[in-house]
């Protein structure tokens, strides 16, 4: 099940049973200062001020069947798909959209790590990859010959134009070096023109219509990609009730406060000892609860485990859980 699907349902259950959304309620004046060590690896003063996510749109993986797509409904799939998906992005005003010289050349660092295991440099300049694969992509005129009704009234003739285009898009998550999100997508569009007969499809009218079944297939795919894109952030402080912890984290308040969870991650560098290189590696600590208090430039997380919380340092990584969407806010946009 993807994590559009999981959205939907919770969005449905919400309705249905009128259970809040709201986050977790918690004052940290009711916990205590506890010291903390620092992150053997801490960000820069750079890392700390970057407010947006930056992510690269890769150019589309397009097929019809086992034959690749001529040239012309390429370049018309391409720029029709790439619009929707940078303009549901920038919509969202939460992240800072990379140039396409940049997305290729990240399309070859994805492929190098895929290959070699290490890491390329290139992914030091991104966080998330969007990939879109269209599978399957169909264009088609059909004659509907003149027919009479039930009472006897002739129906002329139409010649039915129609395209669908189908396919997957997947959010690659850098930081954690894997796919976090998949997602199916599917546009059709189709014409009805009164003709004697159909003329063959000329290669303008299978553009436009193409493009048209392709924003379509991509304004579906909106609030699935606004989903995984909200700011970064680091840890700055701890505080205990002798029960639970909650942290301090320095971040874009507002938006990570859209997710109901956040994922906490080491990340520390090392000498490989093969190799003699020094290699950057990102190691989950744990997980915490986004609760309710929450600034323009902080935001306050809770953790229950104390073998999480022994393990947070200053400086550790906060990156939003994209399975902690908080569905109420997609429902809000449908609705304003």
């Amino acid at each position: 099940m993807t994590v559009h699907r999981l959205v939907q349902y919770s969005v449905i259950a919400v309705l249905a049973t009128g259970c809040s959304t709201t986050a977790l309620k918690v004052n940290p004046v009711d916990y205590s200062v506890q010291q903390m060590q620092k992150a053997s690896y801490t960000p820069t003063p750079e890392e700390v001020k970057r407010e947006k996510p930056r992510v690269a749109i890769f150019p589309l993986e397009l097929y019809r069947g086992n034959n690749e797509l001529s040239a012309s409904e390429a370049e018309a799939l391409e720029s029709a798909m790439r619009s929707e998906l940078e303009a549901a992005l920038l919509d969202s005003g939460k992240v800072k959209l990379l140039d396409r010289t940049l997305a290729l050349r990240l399309r070859g660092a994805l492929a190098e790590y895929e290959r070699t295991g290490k890491t390329p440099s290139p992914f030091k300049q991104a966080d998330a990859l969007v990939i879109t694969n269209i599978d399957l992509t169909t264009a088609d005129r059909e004659y509907q010959p003149p027919s009479k009704n039930s009472k006897g009234k002739v129906i002329p003739g139409v010649c039915i134009t129609s395209a669908r285009v189908s396919g997957v898009l997947k959010v690659y998550d850098i930081l954690e070096n894997d796919t976090i999100g998949i997602e199916k997508i599917d546009g059709s569009a189709i014409d009805y023109e009164e003709a004697p007969r159909c003329a063959a499809l000329q290669v303008l009218e299978e553009r436009a219509i193409f493009q048209r079944a392709s924003k379509k297939a991509a304004e579906r795919a909106r609030s699935f990609i606004r989903t995984f894109f909200a700011p970064k952030g680091f840890v700055v402080e701890k505080r205990s009730n002798g029960k639970a912890w909650v942290f301090k984290v320095t971040t874009d308040g507002e938006a990570m406060s859209e997710y109901k969870t956040v994922k906490i991650f080491n990340q520390r560098r090392s000498e490989n000892a093969l190799t003699g290189e020094l290699e950057s590696e990102t190691l989950a600590v744990g997980t915490a609860l986004v609760t309710d208090q929450v600034g323009e430039r902080f935001l306050w997380i809770y953790v229950d485990d104390p073998k999480v919380a022994d393990q947070v340092r200053v400086g550790h990584l906060v990156k939003p859980d994209s399975l902690g969407f908080n569905p109420i806010n997609l429902l809000k946009e449908k609705l304003l």
